[in-house]
């Protein structure tokens, strides 16, 4: 009996996790068809199982922690918009040629991240910034067009993140947590100006 209640709950476990792995590829594949018109080739969506990273982009592919998905299931009804959050960021990046992390540098800086292992790039953090609010602004946009509100709760949702990751609210060459969430509220009184046109 109880070898058989392992086998259901293992069966649930996946099928929950499956689950949840294909609402983070449709709102990829929404947000990717709302800005395909850039002509560049569809990136990838690989979903890492290492806990380690929120989610980055490397060469073609985006990639985002199944515990992000997992943290975005527990803002219930707006977890499709914490994803699409995400992912509009980090699909803002592919399709603005933010990805400057080349095969040889990968080593030496981690990879592109979210908002971990930043401290190892020694780019001009004004520039930084400026694409990360560029992330903010468009991928908040590309998620609202594909029919999402990507940016209505997302300080909360940075906070949940940080507090998972056990990240620290300031780090050397990247916004601050409050930054960040300065940035999308400010990101989303740009995007109700912008609706309205």
């Amino acid at each position: 009996m109880p070898r058989l209640f392992f086998i259901i709950f293992l069966i649930s476990f996946v099928k929950i996790t499956t689950c949840q792995s294909e609402s983070a590829r449709k709102v990829f594949n929404d947000i990717v068809d709302v800005i395909a018109v850039y002509g560049k080739n569809k990136p990838n969506l690989e979903i890492d199982e290492n806990g380690t990273n929120v989610a980055y982009l490397y060469k073609s592919t985006v990639y985002i922690d199944q515990k992000v998905i997992d943290i975005a299931k527990g803002f219930k009804d707006d977890s499709l918009n914490m994803l699409a959050f995400i992912l509009g960021h980090e699909l803002t990046h592919y399709y603005h040629n933010h990805n400057w992390i080349t095969r040889e540098t990968k080593n030496d800086y981690k990879e592109f991240s979210f908002m971990q292992n930043i401290k190892y790039f020694n780019k001009d953090s004004t520039k930084r910034l400026e694409m990360e609010s560029e992330a903010d602004l468009k991928g908040g946009f590309y998620a609202y067009l594909a029919g999402y509100n990507a940016l209505e709760n997302t300080p909360k949702f940075l906070d949940k993140l940080y507090e998972e990751y056990e990240l620290k609210e300031n780090v050397s060459g990247y916004p601050t947590l409050n930054e960040r969430k300065k940035i999308c509220v400010q990101q989303k009184e740009k995007i109700n100006r912008l609706k309205s046109i």
